[in-house]
């Protein structure tokens, strides 16, 4: 074994130096320093905010980094170009529920976009979904307040859903910004035909045609006009013609002209017409109603018209037209209890029309249920007392049934309608 030893120190070796080369360069770098240190200092407020400015740099780079590090991998923004295209090949051919299903994907991708809410908000008005339809009027409005087819549309939506007034309104606003807007004066038709304005209505409409005569908004609102207030079947029907060769895939169009076929006995091409709208829109309210009403009025199949009313009030369960009518079928064919129960989902909606309460009280008085009879009989009294024309038969049906429940004593005289109405609130 072989051990490795260190060397032995041998003094004397190497010859003395005189000056250490360690205490050399001390000599020669501390005049250095401190020259250089009294100038740093002499320059103090011209060299400190360069530094530290860097400094402040430095810090920011590093707090970026750790930023970074710790911040979450940020996801991916869905380009909504692809679902756009398929919305806007949906909406061409007539598919209005899968144009508006697109549409609402791509909306959180297009905020500033108001086309996408204006068909969302026009297909919403061809489904019957007005609540919806104003929502997103709404929506199209924020996306652009200067949009005239935003304000436009959105007067549509409000009139239908019920508030004629503002959707005047609205409408004149769309027509501030675009005068002579073709839309906007059709849908300012429609505020005022929904507000029992006629000759306004028509006149507007008329406008709308001549200011474009190749758009369909002017034709349909002048024949929702004719058709609906004024009674000229044959003008209706020729101007929903024109209205549905200019915009075929606007379905509501079609929807609206069955009914007028339907006056002249060509039920048949109103069935017609109505299936191949639900056929691409399944949850069409409107079509799905026309087709329950047509089957059993003019083709006497109540279980067809169930079948499509069901269907309608699957797709909106507050939908007091085909709510009104199922019940109506139900009763008729002897399913008594499940029309009651309709009936209890129809007023639950909240409906003030002393119709549907004299319907339900009266079938729920005669199944021997003056119980429940009762309070819905007293409530719709009081709906018809307080209209502003009270139908006095009616009233005297509520009377009637009224009086054979056990309440006869307590009907309010007929100068007393204020006062019944408190002591009912009370």
């Amino acid at each position: 074994m072989y051990l490795r030893t260190p060397k032995r120190y041998r003094p004397g070796h190497r010859e003395r130096r005189v000056v250490n080369a360690r205490w050399l360069w001390l000599w020669i770098l501390t005049p250095i320093v401190v020259v250089g240190g009294i100038a740093l200092y002499n320059n103090r407020s011209e060299l400190a905010p360069p530094i530290e400015t860097f400094i402040v740099e430095a810090i920011g780079d590093v707090r970026g980094g750790m930023a970074t590090m710790s911040a979450p991998t940020p996801m991916p923004t869905e380009n909504p170009a692809s679902r756009l295209a398929r919305a806007d090949e949906s909406w061409l051919s007539g598919s209005i529920e899968q144009a508006v299903e697109d549409y609402l994907s791509a909306s959180p991708s297009t905020p500033n976009m108001p086309l996408v809410f204006i068909r969302i908000a026009l297909g919403y008005v061809m489904e019957g979904q007005y609540a919806a339809a104003v929502e997103a009027a709404e929506n199209a409005v924020t996306a652009d307040p200067y949009s005239a087819d935003a304000w436009a549309v959105r007067g549509l939506a409000l009139a239908r859903n019920g508030s004629p007034a503002e959707g005047a309104a609205s409408a004149l606003q769309a027509l501030a910004l675009a005068p002579d807007d073709p839309a906007a004066l059709a849908f300012l038709a429609e505020a005022y035909r929904i507000g029992d304005k006629v000759n306004l209505a028509l006149e507007t409409a008329e406008r709308a045609i001549e200011a474009d005569p190749n758009r369909y908004e002017g034709y349909f609102v002048r024949a929702m006009v004719n058709y609906n207030n004024i009674g000229d079947f044959e003008t209706a029907r020729t101007d929903f013609t024109v209205a549905r060769d200019l915009a075929p895939h606007m379905v509501y169009v079609s929807t609206e002209m069955a009914w007028i076929e339907w006056q002249f006995d060509n039920t048949d091409l109103s069935m017609e017409m109505l299936q191949e709208v639900v056929e691409n829109n399944p949850q069409n309210l409107d079509a799905l109603y026309a087709l329950g009403f047509f089957s059993y009025q003019y083709y006497g199949n109540p279980d067809t018209a169930i079948e499509y009313l069901s269907r309608c009030v699957a797709a909106d369960g507050a939908n007091i037209p085909c709510l009104a009518y199922l019940a109506i079928v139900q009763a008729t064919v002897g399913s008594t209890n499940d029309a009651i129960d309709t009936y209890r989902r129809l007023l639950q909606t909240g409906t003030v029309d002393a119709r549907y309460y004299l319907r339900a009280g009266a079938l729920m008085a005669d199944s021997g249920n003056c119980t429940e009879a009762l309070p819905i009989l007293r409530q719709g009294y009081q709906f018809e007392r307080s209209a502003d024309e009270p139908n006095t038969e009616r009233l005297g049906v509520f009377e009637s049934y009224l009086t054979d429940c056990g309440a006869g004593a307590i009907i309010p005289p007929a100068d007393a309608t204020e006062d019944a109405s408190g002591d009912s609130d009370a």
